[in-house]
């Protein structure tokens, strides 16, 4: 099965892509920083903070409320990934 994947990946990513679970590629593409431990802990935090907004949600289902807290989270959630 993983002779397969491997195949599926190389015929279907780009080169910059084929590499990233191994943390290699190439240093100069924008997505360097996404293979960061810091950055993956503030990626995990943010899932957390969605985690919390869709409690909050389904404790209070009203439309006013979700768009409240679904604009705030979206707005919080890019502030925090653009930090690094």
């Amino acid at each position: 099965m993983r002779i397969i994947f491997l195949w599926l990946q190389r015929c279907f990513l780009p080169l910059w892509r084929q590499n990233i679970d191994q943390n290699q590629g190439d240093k100069r593409h924008f997505y360097r920083r996404t293979l960061c431990a810091e950055y993956q802990k503030k990626k995990s935090m943010v899932k957390n903070f969605w985690i919390v907004a869709g409690v909050v949600v389904l404790i209070q289902p009203l439309l006013h409320v979700f768009l409240v807290v679904v604009m705030f989270t979206t707005f919080i959630s890019f502030m925090y990934l653009d930090e690094s």
